[in-house]
């Protein structure tokens, strides 16, 4: 064969190979969210992008998200506890009742009050830059917020703020308890 044949028979192998293979995508397939759908303690201090939380009864530990964190309807009136974790984005919550959403020891980026008459608990070691409220719930906050905000939906909401907790700044646009 003449190195001119080679040449080309080599470049269209090249050419297949690339189209077979891809050429140099730099994009890939948004993951699936991690779903905890079953109660229990998950701890294996793993990061995750968006993660939903589907079930009463979930406890999650020691996890890097850095994505959205859901907090899922499907939760009912239950408990879900976010211990040593940090949230690089925007944390919804759906669901959750009398007892419901505890941040221990979490650093947080956004929360989003969504469900009626959820209990939100952000403890001493806890922080958020952004606590958004927009449906009536009770707020115990122990830890630092940097900007609280209450939608006039919102109204209705009890807030207990701690000796010791920081809020730096709040708007109100809704009555409160």
């Amino acid at each position: 064969m003449k190195k001119k044949n080679i040449a080309i028979v080599l470049l269209a192998v090249i050419t297949i190979l690339l189209l077979v293979f891809g050429c140099g995508k730099k994009s890939s397939p948004q993951a699936e969210a991690k779903v905890f759908d079953t109660a229990g303690t998950y701890s294996d201090q793993a990061t995750y992008g968006d993660v939903q939380i589907k079930s009463d009864g979930v406890t999650l530990e020691n996890a890097t998200i850095t994505g959205t964190l859901t907090v899922d309807k499907a939760v009912g009136e239950g408990t879900v506890i976010i211990r040593n974790s940090r949230i690089s984005k925007d944390t919804d919550i759906n669901g959750g009742g009398a007892n419901s959403v505890h941040f221990e020891k979490t650093v947080l980026n956004k929360i989003n009050v969504n469900k009626k008459d959820v209990r939100l608990i952000l403890d001493k070691e806890s922080e958020t830059a952004e606590l958004n409220v927009a449906q009536p719930a009770k707020l115990e906050l122990s830890g630092k917020v940097t900007t609280l905000s209450i939608a006039k939906n919102g109204g209705g909401s009890t807030i207990a703020i701690a000796k010791d907790a920081k809020v730096e700044t709040s708007s109100w646009t809704a009555r409160l308890k």
